[in-house]
């Protein structure tokens, strides 16, 4: 992910761009691979910006297309991580708040605050 709001996918073997994915306005702070490898989840936002967009984009890594969006945050989302079995995504962000989404619904199903400050970066404990 860039801070131009694109997505490249390289062969690193080859050294050769292979998919550029578009469709965030605000730059890219994040993307995490699925457990399978067939999509990836990619998280912007700007926190230095009046852009409200902040949203989490999942694309279809084969075609290149957005499959959906994932929104409730209400500042810069900045990290992005799949559950080891694919069903859920995890986002931190500027509003410091973490969100665990279902990947099928696309729906926030729990919001975790607490934090006092920004959320950079999440993980899910295997």
């Amino acid at each position: 992910g860039s801070w131009d709001t694109t997505i490249l996918v390289w062969d690193v073997a080859s050294g050769r761009k292979v998919k550029k994915l578009e469709g965030h306005t605000d730059p890219i702070n994040c993307v995490c691979w699925s457990p399978d490898c067939k999509l990836l989840v990619s998280a912007s936002g700007n926190a230095y910006s009046n852009s409200r967009v902040n949203s989490i984009i999942l694309w279809d890594i084969v075609s290149g297309r957005e499959v959906k969006k994932f929104e409730g945050h209400t500042n810069s989302v900045l990290s992005v991580c799949w559950s080891p079995d694919g069903k859920l995504i995890i986002s931190g962000s500027v509003d410091e708040s973490i969100r665990v989404w279902d990947v099928a619904s696309g729906r926030e199903v729990k919001k975790l605050d607490g934090h006092t400050n920004f959320v950079m970066s999440v993980c899910w404990s295997p």
